[in-house]
């Protein structure tokens, strides 16, 4: 197991548990590495409300997009390792996720800020599998902004 000592002083209890939910997602598949897919699924699974009213705006079917996720994992090729590893896609989305708590006066990273970073990462696995179904970054962030507007303002 990854230490997350250095990560876990920057996250909100809820987006600790998307973190930890993505390295358990990633261990049951024998990946030895936390990328933006394990967190993408966790952060689906949590936070399922917004996740699905994100996806409702964007005309897509919730259960299609996880199993298309799900299937993406299933085929991908499990790690030789011990320990498991961060790629620097994942520490670039931790990276984001901060500046946007910072930007938005908060001392903690949200589940919400991860899945925005996870959008801004143009070279993931995410953004590639929403374009397949054209759907692009830019419009991804735009319906994620709309409906986190929102549940801040209830």
């Amino acid at each position: 197991m990854i230490d997350l000592t250095h990560y876990r002083n920057f996250l909100s209890e809820k987006a600790f548990q998307v973190i930890t939910t993505g390295l358990e997602e990633s261990k049951k598949r024998n990946h030895q590495y936390l990328e933006l897919e394990h967190i993408f699924l966790a952060y689906a699974r949590i936070e399922i409300f917004f996740f699905n009213s994100v996806l409702a705006e964007l005309g897509l079917d919730p259960a299609n997009i996880l199993d298309f996720f799900m299937n993406h994992l299933d085929v991908s090729q499990p790690a030789i390792g011990v320990k498991i590893k961060i790629p620097s896609t994942t520490k670039t989305i931790l990276r984001r996720a901060w500046e946007e708590a910072q930007q938005s006066c908060r001392d903690l990273i949200e589940p919400v800020d991860l899945f925005r970073a996870i959008f801004q990462e143009t070279e993931g696995v995410p953004v590639k599998i929403f374009k397949s179904l054209g759907v692009e970054p830019g419009r991804m962030l735009r319906a994620i902004e709309s409906k986190s507007k929102i549940y801040t303002e209830r």
